[in-house]
């Protein structure tokens, strides 16, 4: 016997579901039997004693509402299992019931116990109980009714002027008592190969209930991928078997921050809904970016996000795809500036770019994890997103990148060398989008403002402190990174309005 236990939740919750639609099922069949039987004993009724078709027409009424109590009971959440037990019990007494109703014709008890319609009713409503995917109601099913027709016979045999014998006999009649133990045992055996049929339904019945499971979960872990990778990612995830994907392993990405600047202040001053909706408007087009480049939504961050190129899936060159995906998000926010809307704000945003090692896994407690990385690439593409302000510029590169380029890059970049980086010792040769601007540089005092190093070391790098930034001009000799003439976009660079040399105020995002 096939047992629920054992079974995930999932399965057993399907599986009850598909016998509770069998129980449906029979009962609506049973519902439609009685009515049949009703009409049929109208249909014959010259054919019959007017005693035989009353007790006939009510055993039809007594089924059917029996049929539509036990309808009724499942439909108030009662056991399928249990119902369909009663079910059996229910079935048998209708059938005997039936039979006993030609005892008033002609042929009385010889019609009763010769007439092949009762038996073969009884070994249909047998059959029946397959759809109850129950191996222990089907073999009850044979058993109670091969005893019921047993008792009958016993009944009918017993009854003055009834004439028995060892074989049927039609003139004069007699019940053959051979053919009626047969009978009883045809009637068992159905019972058992119905458990049997029954038995190997429920498996098959099992086995698409596990794979309707899993099509759920499929669906379920598609429609989560999706939220964070493109669908031709979370597809190939699934195919490659999601566990293997998503464990935890070093790999070579490039890891993009996102951050739209001065965002705080104008949230401050602008209703909650407002501000929710230019969000989500906005990101919409970011996350469409990024898995258009087969990039990885990691995390929102508030009014920024972070995204990874090279895993879960690899990537041959992680670099390029993060460099394409962010001139394409400098796209759409030059689009936006230009197309927008009476009282929306202007949008400036700084991106960073970072190409390394990091790992990669379902990090965090045992009750809530989330597939990010973490590593020194992570921290230098946020950090140099930070410059981005520092800098006067809206894309700050570490120079990795450029060994993933198949060849000159959409965007204008030049190299800013020995930039001071928090939580690097060393200079870093950073890579910018188009001349630093002096203008457009951060002068708060609570900002790292870049200034020349004029340490005894002479070493003529730049590094991070603060000072009076009005006379700052960009490092001398800034060699260029030439743009690819044919990709690179137009763009024109508007800056914010400032006030003296130092500071920069707007009523847009800046």
């Amino acid at each position: 016997m096939l047992s629920e236990q054992g079974l995930p939740q999932d399965v057993r919750l399907v599986l009850r579901e598909r016998i509770r639609d069998g129980a449906y099922t029979t009962h609506i069949i049973r519902l439609v039997a009685s009515i049949l039987g009703i009409a049929g004993a109208y249909a014959v009724a010259d054919s019959n004693d007017p005693r035989a078709l009353n007790l006939a027409v009510w055993v039809g009424y007594v089924y059917g509402a029996c049929s539509l109590l036990l309808l009724l009971a499942l439909w108030r959440g009662f056991s399928a299992g249990a119902v369909g037990l009663v079910t059996v019990v229910a079935d048998t007494a209708m059938i005997t019931a039936f039979s006993t109703t030609a005892q008033y014709n002609p042929s009385g008890w010889y019609e009763v116990m010769l007439a092949p319609v009762y038996p073969a009713l009884t070994i249909v409503f047998v059959l029946a109980t397959l759809l109850q995917y129950s191996v222990v109601a089907s073999l009850l099913a044979g058993l109670v009714s091969a005893l019921a027709r047993w008792m009958l016979l016993e009944y009918a045999i017993s009854r003055p002027g009834v004439v028995t014998g060892t074989v049927t006999n039609w003139g004069p009649a007699q019940i053959g008592l051979d053919d009626q133990y047969v009978l009883l045992g045809v009637i068992f055996v159905t019972g058992g190969v119905t458990a049997t049929l029954g038995r190997q339904v429920r498996s098959i019945l099992l086995d698409h209930a596990t794979q309707a499971v899993r099509t759920r979960v499929i669906e379920r872990q598609q429609d989560y991928l999706r939220r964070y990778v493109s669908p031709q990612v979370a597809q190939k995830i699934i195919e490659q078997d999601d566990e293997a994907a998503l464990e935890s392993t070093k790999r070579r990405v490039a890891v993009m921050f996102v951050d739209i600047r001065s965002f705080t202040p104008y949230a401050a001053v602008t209703p909650p809904e407002v501000v929710v909706d230019f969000l989500n408007r906005r990101f919409t087009e970011m996350v469409d970016v990024i898995f258009a480049h087969r990039g990885t939504l990691d995390k929102f961050l508030g009014d920024g996000l972070m995204a990874v190129f090279g895993a879960p899936v690899e990537l041959k060159n992680p670099g390029h795809a993060a460099l394409e995906a962010a001139a394409d998000v400098l796209a759409a926010v030059e689009r936006y500036n230009r197309d927008r809307r009476p009282g929306e704000p202007t949008l400036r945003i700084g991106i960073g770019v970072a190409v390394g090692e990091v790992v990669a896994g379902n990090i965090g407690s045992l009750t809530r994890r989330e597939y990010t990385c973490i590593g020194s690439a992570v921290n230098l593409a946020a950090r140099l997103q930070e410059l981005c302000k520092d800098l006067g510029t809206e894309l700050v590169v570490s120079p990795d990148v450029l060994a993933d380029l198949p060849g000159p890059p959409r965007l204008p970049l030049r190299s800013v060398p020995g930039i001071r980086v928090r939580g690097l010792s060393d200079g870093l040769d950073v890579l910018v989008l188009g001349a630093a601007e002096p203008s457009r540089v951060s002068s708060r005092a609570s900002m790292e403002i870049l200034r020349r190093d004029a340490s005894p070391s002479g070493t003529g790098g730049f590094m991070l402190g603060v000072e009076d930034v009005s006379g700052i001009r960009p490092a001398p000799a800034i060699p260029e990174v030439p743009a690819d003439p044919q990709s690179a976009p137009r763009r024109s660079v508007t800056k914010a309005p400032t006030t003296g040399s130092t500071g920069s105020s707007g009523s847009g995002i800046v």
